[in-house]
């Protein structure tokens, strides 16, 4: 009888310092709830305990991406950082990435300005160990001769601090930006009717239709718009898959 409890008790103390020696690890609700009960320990509730630290957890990521649009707020951007900042000073000597997707259609760009430049959130130091990146989609004066039934792309000129912090990589080579496009169709699922709902990539030939006329429409763009954006291309098969 002894032997089990000293068990059990080494069992509770084995988890509770895994899970304070790896911060990363999320625990399920399930066990913090076991883990704080205040009654002894019992064989069976040590066995759902276990089985709930090795089967229940999650590694909180290290990465984080936010979309940005015209419509985001500032309210909106701080309360993403908000996690990030927390986890940063739980975690002083682990780096995490902050990233900001089309960070030019947002409004908000003195607040990236404060952030990216200064350091601070609304005047509050952010965590030294947190790496922000971001990508923009290029500024380009509107010109009316090029538009074709539909509105330009709304981008905000980069603040002038943030202009330095800017690398531009040109445009994909066309063969480059045909590996991408068969790649990411190739990474989608759909559902197999005459096979049980089963989840299957599209059948070669669909494929490889699919990625030419992709490939022709961003043709078509560039001669006309002179410019095209990668992402509409996620956007373009998101649609397809859908339909």
């Amino acid at each position: 009888m002894e032997i089990t409890k000293n068990f059990i008790q080494a069992l509770h103390n084995y988890v509770t310092t895994q899970l304070g020696k790896y911060p990363l690890m999320e625990p399920s609700i399930k066990l913090r709830q076991l883990l704080q009960q205040t009654d002894s320990p019992t064989i069976d509730s040590s066995i759902e305990i276990f089985k709930e630290y090795i089967t229940r957890y999650e590694i909180k990521p290290l990465f984080y991406r936010l979309l940005l649009h015209p419509g985001i707020t500032e309210e909106q951007i701080a309360e993403f950082m908000f996690q990030i900042c927390q986890l940063a000073r739980e975690l002083p000597t682990v780096d995490l990435i902050a990233f900001f997707d089309e960070v030019n259609t947002s409004s908000c760009l003195g607040l990236f300005k404060e952030m990216f430049m200064d350091g601070t959130l609304h005047g509050t130091n952010i965590p030294k160990n947190i790496f922000f990146t971001a990508a923009i989609n290029p500024f380009m004066a509107k010109n009316e001769s090029k538009k074709i039934h539909r509105s330009d792309y709304l981008v905000h000129k980069l603040p002038r601090a943030l202009e330095n912090l800017k690398v531009s990589y040109g445009s994909l080579a066309s063969e480059t930006l045909a590996t991408y496009i068969y790649k990411k169709i190739a990474m989608f699922q759909i559902s197999s009717i005459t096979n049980g709902r089963k989840s299957m990539p599209l059948e070669d030939y669909v494929q490889h239709i699919l990625a030419e006329c992709i490939l022709r429409a961003q043709e078509f763009c560039e001669k006309r718009l002179g410019r095209v954006f990668v992402f509409f291309i996620q956007n373009c098969i998101e649609v397809f898959y859908n339909k």
